[in-house]
Formats: C-alpha cells, sequence, structure tokens
C-alpha cells in the first residue's frame, strides 16, 4: 500500500465522521477482576493444565525384557550375533517383546519378498537362454539334444562331478554361450576320434545320449 493511500483502520476520523473502526462502544468496558480474583483464577487454571498433561501423557512403559526371545520363520534359525547387536538399540526404543518380534517378521517378510523376486528373474532368465538355443541356427532347431551332444561328449570326458554341478546350480548350462563353446570344442574332436568311440566303459555305463539328457532335460 502507498503512504497516499488511506486505510480505514489507521485513520483517525474526525468529529463528524461515522467510522466502524472509529466509532465508540456503546457498551460499557468489562471491569478487570481484582488482583486477588485473578491470581486465583490463574493458579487453577495451571493446576487443571498439569492435570490435563499427566492424563494425557501417563508414565506407563511398555515392559522391555531383559532379554529377546524370537521365533524364526520356517527355512531361518537365530542368529545369537545379531540378536546381541539388537538387543540395546530395542531396549533404547523401549520395545517390548511383542513389539520386538514384529520387527523381526517384517524383516524376514521383506526377505523372503526379495528371494522370491530373485527367483522370479533366475526363472525367466532361464527361459530366454533356453529360447534362444532353440532358435540358434547352429545348435538350435527341433533336434536340439542331438545338436548339443558334441558339447555333452566334451563335457562329460573333461569334466568333473564338481564342474558339472556348479554348471547346473548356477543355470550356467543352460548359458548360449557355454552351449555354443562346448558344441564348438566338442566338435573338434570328431566322434571317430574318441579314444572310447563314443562310449565310456563297459555296457551299463551312460551314453553320451543320456548324459545330453541330463544336462539339459530340465531346460528342454
Amino acid at each position: 500500500m502507498d503512504n497516499e493511500d488511506i486505510s480505514i483502520v489507521n485513520t483517525e476520523p474526525a468529529n463528524d465522521d461515522i467510522s466502524i473502526v472509529g466509532q465508540p462502544d456503546t457498551e460499557p468496558a468489562p471491569q478487570e477482576p481484582a488482583p486477588e480474583q485473578a491470581s486465583t483464577d490463574q493458579e487453577q487454571a495451571k493446576s487443571t493444565d498439569q492435570e490435563t498433561k499427566s492424563e494425557a501423557k501417563p508414565d506407563d512403559k511398555p515392559a522391555v525384557p531383559e532379554k529377546y526371545e524370537f521365533a524364526m520363520p520356517e527355512g531361518f534359525v537365530v542368529d545369537e550375533a545379531a540378536v546381541e547387536a539388537v538387543t540395546p538399540i530395542l531396549k533404547e526404543l523401549h520395545c517390548s517383546q511383542d513389539t520386538a518380534q514384529k520387527l523381526v517378521d517384517l524383516h524376514f517378510a521383506q526377505i523372503r519378498a526379495m528371494q522370491e523376486a530373485q527367483e522370479k528373474v533366475k526363472a525367466e532368465t532361464l527361459a530366454k537362454w533356453a529360447r534362444e538355443i532353440k532358435a540358434d541356427k547352429d545348435i538350435g532347431g527341433p533336434n536340439v539334444l542331438q545338436n548339443l551332444l558334441p558339447g555333452t561328449r566334451l563335457l562329460d570326458r573333461f569334466g568333473s562331478d564338481d564342474l558339472k554341478s556348479l554348471l547346473q546350480q548356477t543355470g550356467l548350462d543352460r548359458h548360449p554361450a557355454v552351449a555354443r563353446f562346448l558344441v564348438a570344442v566338442g566338435r573338434e574332436f570328431a566322434e571317430d576320434r574318441w579314444a572310447d568311440g563314443g562310449k565310456r566303459g563297459p555296457a551299463g555305463v551312460r551314453t553320451p545320449e543320456a548324459v545330453a539328457k541330463q544336462i539339459f532335460d530340465k531346460t528342454f
């Protein structure tokens, strides 16, 4: 507002002016309480306020156990070191046994959700790799298991059980790059170059076809 503006609040009315702001009260001004009465009223109000606060904020606190005992979900065991590390924090927060158990349940629910998400991603990845192998113009097609035989023969002959287990557990046995590598190297060992003629040992021992089925049967 400019200095030249006239404010109805700040303007002093003339004697003959009629202003809702400057109009004197027609009702008598309220009487101020006597000093002694005002002091008594203040003390009563203060006492009432303290009682209200006392009722609104009780001193009762949840029972904090000396030692927390946690129920673990299926598949998990209690990590005593972790319990020992978190106990001072729970006590500082005045967590009851029930509240602490709820926090633990929430923690493991998050872990379970993360594991399920990881398993879903892994399953989708393995399915994608299987489609890539089937679509490969060299090792895929309707006879994919037959096309993979050079690689399975190589793995069966030179790969240890630990190596085979590692490939299967990690899913790398279904990786297109691994399959192409094994097939390419296996083809370098032409079938007529295998010392056992393509079979290992006496009758009853697995043939390369059986090995291929064992390794890739879960994929194709």
